[in-house]
Formats: structure tokens, C-alpha cells, sequence
């Protein structure tokens, strides 16, 4: 009983490699390296830091402005410019007044149509060729409104023409904010809220003048 009494009170002898084991799994276990561990890890796996939008230079931002601004302008003009020349419409196209009214009816209605699909078809297609392709669509069918002599090709045409113009409208913001950094968007969309204000207030004044000057044809 006394020898087993002995060796219950002396300690517990390791030997050496055991010792250096034991002390090596203490440290590799201890909170402080898994907390070191674990933040290498979550730098390993972080996403790279989201690169700032590219913006066009001082001259082209410019340049884009205004030729974006010119489409919205005209195509916003084309709005009301029709609207005094009507009754003279009528009279070429052998319409009622009721019936010429399509004329604008038609423009607004492709307006408003297209306006929910310029978000895709400028993701499928680009911006630049979406913007290209619809100015090139409405001066097309601007020119075919001039030479319309039936009701049914007018109406036809104004709804290519209002399509046209839906797509230059919506697509110049988008094409705006992409060219100018973003502490100068204010100024740029305030120019183009700018356009869309004036451009429809004067439409009515310059296509009676046109109408008295010239003829209907010119104001498109």
C-alpha cells in the first residue's frame, strides 16, 4: 500500500517526444491561432474590391451629351409639332379630323409600348447600337411621314417614328450616366430634363411655322 501510495503522488513522467507533441497540438489548438487561421482564410476568399466605373474624359463626355441630347430633343419635338398642321393633313390624306388624330394617338401609343423593353434590348444588344439603330429608325420614318399620302402609311409611319423616339429617349439617360463621374450626373440629367421641357413647348410654334412657310411635309 505504501509503494502504491509512493507512486500515485509523483507526478506523471512524459518522455521528451511525447512532451513536444503534446505542446505542439496545445498551440495549434489554442483560440488565438484558429482566430489567426481564420482570418487568413476569410482574406483568401474575399472578392476583390469593386473597381470604379469608367467615365469618359473632360472634351467626350461633352460630345456625348450633345449628340444624345439631340435625339431626345427631336424626337420629344415630334411629340407636338404635329398637332397644328392636323387639319392640313387631313385635307391631303382625305382623312376626318377624328381620323387624323391617329397621327398622334399612334406616335404615343409606340412610345409608351417600347419603353418597357429598352432594358433588355440594350443588355442583349448595347446601348451604342440600340441608341445607333433607333435614331437611324426614326429618321427613316420621319422621312416617310413626309412623303405618306394615304392615312394608313401616316399612321404606320408615326408608329415606327414614335418607337424610334421611345428608344432615343430612355436610352440617353442611361448613356448620360455611364459618361459623366458621378458627382456632374445632376448637371447632366438637369440638361436633359432641360431638353425634354423646352423641346415640346416649342414644337407647336415652329410647326405652324413650318406649316405656313412651307408645308406639312417639312415638319418632319
Amino acid at each position: 500500500m505504501q509503494a502504491f501510495a509512493r507512486c500515485s503522488s509523483q507526478p506523471e513522467r512524459r518522455s521528451p517526444t511525447a512532451s513536444r507533441i503534446w505542446r505542439r497540438a496545445t498551440v495549434r489548438s489554442s483560440p488565438a491561432r484558429w482566430r489567426g487561421s481564420a482570418r487568413r482564410r476569410r482574406r483568401r476568399v474575399m472578392p476583390p474590391a469593386p473597381t470604379a466605373p469608367m467615365v469618359a474624359s473632360t472634351p467626350n463626355k461633352w460630345v456625348i451629351a450633345g449628340t444624345v441630347m439631340t435625339g431626345t430633343i427631336m424626337a420629344a419635338l415630334d411629340a407636338s409639332i404635329v398637332n397644328v398642321a392636323l387639319p392640313d393633313m387631313s385635307g391631303t390624306v382625305g382623312a376626318t379630323i377624328e381620323e387624323i388624330t391617329w397621327v398622334v394617338t399612334g406616335y404615343m401609343l409606340s412610345n409608351v409600348i417600347i419603353m418597357p423593353l429598352i432594358a433588355w434590348l440594350s443588355v442583349r444588344f448595347g446601348r451604342k447600337r440600340m441608341y445607333a439603330a433607333s435614331a437611324l429608325l426614326f429618321t427613316a420614318a420621319s422621312m416617310c411621314c413626309g412623303l405618306a399620302r394615304t392615312l394608313p402609311m401616316m399612321v404606320l409611319f408615326r408608329v415606327l417614328q414614335g418607337a424610334g423616339g421611345g428608344v432615343l429617349m430612355t436610352v440617353s439617360q442611361a448613356i448620360l450616366r455611364e459618361a459623366f463621374p458621378l458627382h456632374e450626373q445632376g448637371i447632366a440629367m438637369g440638361v436633359y430634363g432641360m431638353g425634354m421641357v423646352l423641346a415640346p413647348a416649342f414644337g407647336p410654334t415652329l410647326g405652324g411655322w413650318l406649316t405656313d412657310r412651307y408645308a406639312w411635309p417639312w415638319i418632319f
